[in-house]
């Protein structure tokens, strides 16, 4: 597996450095998974050696998690100044856009050896961010970012269908798989997607607070 620290936005501050420290155990991971047929494309195009196809793969996996972490950015806010608690809903105050904490860790991989790319990412987010209002650390709203998980899946999935398409024409079903991801008609590789089940990423299984956003949109 390969991690990489990075946001592709100035709306974010680095949480923590992947390379030397582990995810804290206060943060919230948002994790991105992505279709079956993008980890075989790279993976086959690897094996026939062509490097065309290979970066195509990769741009396509950098395009859809820059989009969502453009649309995390647009919806995130923070609690800013006094909050009245209200049971059951929530509370009552300003809530004012700034600058979260976020780490984003990439895997071309899940660690079992032979398997197939699955092209993933974990998204770390710190419980407090910089308010733009007043340059003060203020708590972030929880509640308002869990609800946008489902736009951010769609801008996910939409920056890898559109990449792909401006880069190798490629073409995708109009059906989903049980995860909610159509996969690729061209080239023709959905019809080998059922022989690759879900492999699930172990890293920073640790975390109290983990959105996986494939298991968790269909409940929203």
């Amino acid at each position: 597996m390969t991690a990489t620290l990075g946001a592709v936005t100035d709306r974010f501050l680095p949480l923590f450095d992947p390379a030397v420290e582990e995810p804290p155990s206060s943060a919230i991971e948002i994790y991105f998974e992505t279709p079956t047929s993008l980890g075989l494309l790279y993976t086959f195009s690897q094996r026939f050696d062509q490097p065309r196809l290979v970066e195509a793969v990769r741009e396509a996996h950098e395009a859809g998690i820059a989009a969502a972490l453009e649309a995390i950015a647009d919806v995130a806010l923070l609690k800013v100044g006094e909050h009245v608690e209200i049971p059951g809903k929530p509370s009552m105050g300003r809530y004012l856009p700034g600058r979260l904490s976020l780490t984003r860790v990439s895997h071309t991989y899940t660690g079992d050896p032979g398997d197939i790319a699955r092209f993933h990412d974990h998204v770390f987010i710190g419980r407090t961010g910089i308010a733009d209002h007043d340059g003060e650390c203020w708590p972030l709203a929880a509640e308002d970012l869990r609800a946008g998980l489902r736009s951010f899946a769609v801008d996910h999935v939409h920056g890898i269908h559109l990449s792909l398409r401006e880069s190798i024409g490629a073409r995708w079903s109009e059906e989903r798989t049980w995860m909610g991801f159509q996969e690729l008609t061209y080239p023709d590789l959905g019809q080998y997607v059922a022989d690759f089940p879900r492999q699930y990423c172990r890293y920073g299984l640790g975390s109290p607070a983990r959105w996986n956003v494939v298991d968790i949109i269909e409940r929203l």
